[in-house]
Order: C-alpha cells, then sequence, then structure tokens
C-alpha cells in the first residue's frame, strides 16, 4: 500500500511517497531516513481502492443465480 507522508527535514517539512504494509510501517521508513514524522495517512486512488479485498466469486455467484 502507499502512504503519504508529511515530516520534517532539516530543510523544513515534505511530502513524501512511501510503500509500507501499515502506517507504522511507513512512519518507521521515514524515521530511518532522519525524518520527524507529522502525519501519515495512505494514499487514495484506484490502485488502493480494492487492495487487500477478496474477489467477488463471479463464476460461483453465476451459477446459484442460473440455479434459481
Amino acid at each position: 500500500m502507499i502512504f503519504q507522508v508529511r515530516a520534517l527535514n532539516a530543510s523544513g517539512r515534505i511530502s513524501l511517497r512511501l510503500e509500507a504494509a501499515t502506517a507504522a510501517e511507513a512512519a518507521a521508513q521515514a524515521r530511518g531516513e532522519g525524518l520527524t514524522v507529522l502525519a501519515v495517512r495512505p494514499e487514495r486512488g484506484l490502485d488502493n481502492l480494492f487492495a487487500g479485498r477478496a474477489r467477488f466469486p463471479l463464476l460461483l455467484f453465476t451459477r446459484e443465480l442460473l440455479a434459481l
């Protein structure tokens, strides 16, 4: 999943995009780069819209509908 991270570095406030499994992992990655993390949130987009969801069993649904 992609996360939008707002952080502080020596020159000021920055915004990064990091790929991580969880928000805590994204924050840890940013801290590992020497940044002070201000906020972490999942990036919205079509790639993340259906991430982690099981696919709809269309074939099974069609067969059950046909049986009716």
